[in-house]
């Protein structure tokens, strides 16, 4: 990532405290609307390593999204993985009383059944 630029494609982050340290720089070192080419729209742009697998953050994750997120996140505080529209349960949240507009993030694999990840 430079300054002034979206992420590159499929960067990988160990761990979501190392996910979202980075979009705090990206959110307070750009101006961009989402964090990958709006021209890949819904496809894969960075991924990280979570406590259920590989997640994967959309290129058309908005910046709006992002300050929701960097406002209401803790390091500590679990996210937590529910249903998405189409009925698997992929879908990673950070907070479950959000509206979840413009925060695009998908686990991998589905799972079974919704669940806390850290």
């Amino acid at each position: 990532m430079t300054e002034g630029t979206s992420f590159e494609r499929g960067t990988h982050f160990r761990s979501r405290r190392e996910l979202v340290a980075a979009l705090q720089r990206w959110h307070d070192d750009t101006d961009d609307d989402t964090i990958g080419d709006p021209k890949f729209g819904r496809a894969p742009w960075l991924s990280f390593d979570t406590s259920a697998g590989i997640a994967d953050l959309n290129a058309d994750t908005r910046r709006t999204a992002i300050e929701r997120m960097l406002r209401g996140s803790t390091a500590h505080a679990p996210w937590q993985v529910i249903e998405n529209n189409r009925g698997k349960v992929n879908k990673i949240v950070f907070d479950t009383s959000d509206t979840h507009e413009g925060w695009y993030a998908y686990l991998r694999e589905p799972l079974a059944a919704p669940q806390e990840i850290s």
